[in-house]
């Protein structure tokens, strides 16, 4: 009787694990970015990418990712940086 307890209450734990490793891998996002690309799009597909680093930068939060594709990056405010990155580190639960 007493492991039968033990397994139920270890099976709870270890599907709970499972229950939010998956929704913390599903709540990441990819962006795409490329310098033909505009602002105006969703920036979710390399068919559908930001035009700016900034711009992405903007949206992303801990655990995502923003994939810059091929292209030369500039700025139209040539006083100041490409990119500026306000917040960095891992996902937290």
């Amino acid at each position: 009787m007493y492991w039968q307890k033990t397994y139920h209450s270890t099976m709870k734990r270890f599907l709970l694990f499972i229950l939010l490793s998956a929704t913390t891998c599903i709540s990441a996002t990819n962006y795409y970015i490329n310098p033909l690309g505009n602002n105006n799009n969703n920036g979710l597909t390399p068919a559908t990418p930001f035009q700016t680093l900034q711009f992405a930068a903007y949206l992303t939060i801990p655990g995502d990712t923003v994939f810059a594709m091929s292209g030369i990056y500039t700025n139209l405010v040539h006083a100041s940086n490409v990119l500026n990155i306000y917040e960095s580190g891992l996902k937290r639960s």
